[in-house]
């Protein structure tokens, strides 16, 4: 009863929401196809219709030809005479932890902030030059926009996603609106940022089921943000105070890769592991995908991103 009300099923983009929803019409019965389209949605459009909730008169407006996206940043990086390759990981370094982990109503964090991340937090470990020049090159951009009196300037409603999770957390706890959600399910967790998950958190009704079930692949991002399952289990602890420490469950077996895939994967982890001194668990591949062994990958060598981008333009290759 009232799980219409009170589930959300959040995916990562409309083509995934689509997907999820013809799956569970198989699952539903016909009258309540409706109420699943209510249910599942992406992460912007579940945060665009809590904004519309908002009543403050004076709430910013969040106009979708202002929105600066990847594809805005590195061209406009690209228009300056930036790198492509170092202008991508630039815009996630500045969607995914100067803005993404700034969890205060700044709009992001402040140097020292950004500095006292620990090494795993960033795509630049830290290392107080990089981020120093990263830091300052984000500086550049953004003054850049306001000089040149940009679209996607702050004065005339430049805004990321990121913004709009922090005006509408900054506006919900203003309002004091209170969490109304029983049970939450989040696909592709690692794309969002510690600010998205936040809010979602904080829409969870502290005195109902509190039901919060995650998944997702580090290995796998789409947009970068520095996310972290043990940071994700500290937030759900701190935010939801279950009985317990929340455990994940750790998923090793590949259903969709061939095992000469599967292998040539494993021995990247595995240099990986050696490089950064991490624990990396490697892939299984099921029984199912074993029954053929498919055919043997390539692996690229190359010294920089940018040599990569060109070989494989070369090579005819995605």
């Amino acid at each position: 009863n009232g799980w219409r009300e009170g589930a959300l099923f959040l995916t990562h983009n409309e083509s995934l929401t689509r997907a999820v929803i013809s799956h569970l019409k198989k699952i539903f019965p016909p009258e309540e196809h409706g109420n699943l389209e209510n249910v599942v949605v992406d992460v912007e459009t579940w945060v665009r219709r809590l904004h519309d909730e908002i009543t403050d008169d004076s709430k910013r407006a969040f106009k979708r030809d202002r929105k600066i996206t990847y594809d805005t940043f590195t061209g406009l990086q690209k228009k300056w005479g930036k790198s492509g390759s170092e202008s991508g990981v630039m815009w996630e370094e500045y969607r995914g932890v100067i803005q993404g982990a700034c969890t205060g109503p700044e709009d992001v964090l402040t140097i020292e902030q950004y500095l006292d991340l620990s090494r795993d937090r960033g795509l630049w470990e830290k290392d107080e030059s990089q981020r120093n020049r990263v830091y300052n090159e984000i500086r550049k951009f953004v003054s850049k926009l306001e000089k040149e009196n940009s679209q996607f300037s702050r004065k005339n409603g430049g805004w990321t996603d990121q913004d709009l999770a922090r005006d509408v957390r900054t506006s919900r706890t203003r309002e004091n609106k209170e969490g109304f959600l029983d049970a939450v399910f989040i696909d592709e967790i690692q794309d969002l940022t510690e600010l998205q998950i936040l809010l979602i958190l904080d829409c969870i009704d502290k005195k109902g089921e509190k039901r919060f079930e995650a998944a997702g692949d580090v290995s796998q991002s789409v947009y970068p943000s520095a996310f972290r399952f043990d940071d994700l289990r500290k937030r759900v602890h701190q935010n939801l105070k279950p009985k317990d420490f929340p455990n994940p469950h750790l998923m090793t077996t590949n259903y969709r890769a061939t095992p000469y895939l599967v292998e040539a994967a494993n021995y990247i982890l595995e240099r990986h592991k050696k490089v950064k001194q991490e624990q990396i668990d490697v892939l299984r591949t099921s029984k199912a995908a074993s029954s053929s062994s498919g055919s043997h990958p390539g692996i690229i060598r190359v010294k920089s991103l940018d040599e990569l981008i060109e070989s494989l333009e070369e090579k005819s290759l995605p």
